[in-house]
């Protein structure tokens, strides 16, 4: 008798410990995941980040500046699959990384993602919530992008060609303070 009375109050405890478990989730705040993934090889760079609903693949030639960015979603091209490339946007990059003439710049990417505040109604396209950031260590400065984002048009599913809306440039490195900091030494080396 002793034996079903604890196999039953195990039983209970289980389902109480099940119960209290979903209870807790139930009120528990749900937060969304958002990954993310960035790769590098020799002169080019790779990065995914979401663009509201969709993905989108980031490429930037580290040789030449191209930075492109392709949306996949749901064409309204018949396909086998019904889905494509419904955006592309494209973008020159070393005119907002000014170095010395000689020097090539060293780029890195990465995605984030930021709920910018968007324009009113008559706004045709708004910087989506995908943040696309470039440094280039050589000349210390960064930018953020944003592919612009057109609900009516994604919804449509027809193919997009449009230029990335560039967010903002912000330094990373002083690099005229380096040069300025080596000035004082050297002055203070030949006054010695």
């Amino acid at each position: 008798m002793s034996w079903y009375f604890q196999r039953t109050s195990a039983v209970v405890w289980l389902g109480l410990g099940l119960l209290a478990g979903l209870l807790v989730a139930s009120f528990w705040p749900s937060v969304p995941l958002h990954a993310v993934s960035t790769d590098k090889i020799d002169s080019f760079s790779m990065a995914t980040g979401p663009v509201e609903d969709y993905e989108a693949v980031y490429f930037l030639d580290h040789l030449t500046g191209d930075l492109h960015a392709f949306v996949v979603g749901r064409t309204a091209v018949r396909s086998a699959t019904g889905f494509g490339v419904i955006e592309h946007c494209y973008r020159n990059v070393l005119q907002d990384f000014k170095t010395e003439e000689d020097k090539s710049p060293k780029f890195l990417m990465a995605t984030g993602h930021c709920d910018l505040v968007r324009g009113g109604v008559n706004a045709p396209s708004l910087p989506s919530r995908s943040i696309l950031y470039i440094a280039d260590v050589r000349s210390g400065a960064a930018a953020a992008y944003a592919v612009p984002y057109n609900t009516t048009q994604h919804l449509s599913g027809r193919f997009i060609e449009t230029e990335f809306v560039p967010i903002t440039k912000f330094p990373i490195r002083k690099v005229a303070a380096v040069g300025h900091k080596k000035g004082k030494a050297a002055a203070k080396d030949d006054s010695e």
